[in-house]
């Protein structure tokens, strides 16, 4: 009986090792404190200076901590102190992976057009990071997706309250619930998919219309409406042409016909006109939509 134990306690013990390993592994990325703004600027400031210095492990060192105080954030973040977030990856990216730098630099400028790198780290305009930067501002913005806050929540993109997340560029994303009291930042770059954290309004799938399209069609319906009115016109005209009068049993089939281009001149009119209404509304982006401040 003793041996038949044995193997069902080595099993137990196996068990309960794994079990062990499962919770310290989820508790590794649990917040020991509470992190402040401060503490991420002064990282920002720490790593500006390592980049300086051509201190590539102290630059990394410095993204990595304050990508881990992000996490455990708890104020939120003006647009002001994203464009320090971002800065720091810049740097980062700058000296690890070069092709991710130009949509981090696009993200700052959209905060802040009128920003400038500075001679230290850019000493001239033919320096690498004065190139991106200046090659930045003509990328195109990309497309954009809304963020599902808890119920009664909110959030904030790169600092700006319900703005959009843009797929193309980094953004910070913070969390709120009902009590304004932070539930979670994110530093999420391009590409990556975000989470949900709340219900999607009447749960329709989210879909950006192109304005173009209606632009065409209240085109087509303006000019197909002014054929048609001249169409209408010209009948009318030839009606009451005394000097070549039409034959009198004409006349009924003639009126028909202004009459019924004449109707299609208004309908396609107030067709285009609607048309032209929707291309117009589609194509002007709300304030607090793109990310931007």
């Amino acid at each position: 009986m003793k041996n038949k134990s044995q193997p069902l306690l080595l099993i137990g013990f196996i068990l309960f090792l794994l079990t062990l390993a499962f919770c310290a592994e989820k508790a590794h990325g649990a917040c020991e404190s509470q992190a402040t703004v401060e503490e991420i600027i002064s990282l920002v400031r720490e790593g500006e200076k390592a980049f300086e210095d051509m201190e590539q492990a102290s630059l990394l060192s410095a993204r990595d901590r304050a990508l881990s105080a992000l996490r455990c954030l708890n104020a939120p973040l003006t647009p002001a102190d994203v464009i320090h977030v971002h800065w720091l990856m810049a740097l980062s990216y700058f000296t690890t992976d070069r092709s991710r730098v130009g949509a981090i630099l696009l993200a700052i400028q959209r905060l802040d057009a009128t920003r400038q790198i500075g001679e230290s780290f850019a000493p001239s305009q033919e320096h690498p990071l004065a190139k991106l930067y200046a090659q930045a501002r003509f990328l195109p913005d990309g497309e954009f997706e809304p963020v599902y806050p808890p119920q009664d929540g909110w959030a904030l993109v790169n600092g700006v309250r319900g703005a959009d997340r843009p797929l193309t560029q980094p953004a910070v994303v913070q969390i709120f619930d009902a009590q304004g009291t932070v539930m979670e930042t994110r530093y999420i770059e391009p590409g990556e998919t975000m989470p949900i954290w709340g219900p999607k309004p009447l749960d329709i799938p989210y879909v950006r219309m192109s304005p173009r399209p209606w632009g065409i069609s209240a085109g087509a319906s303006g000019v197909a409406a002014i054929g048609c009115y001249a169409v209408a016109l010209a009948t009318k005209h030839q009606i009451m042409d005394m000097e070549n009068p039409v034959p009198d049993d004409s006349v009924p089939a003639l009126r028909t016909r202004a009459n019924l281009f004449g109707g299609f001149a208004v309908g396609l009119g107030v067709v285009s006109v609607g048309l032209g209404a929707a291309s117009t509304f589609l194509a002007v982006k709300p304030a607090n939509e793109g990310g931007g401040p």
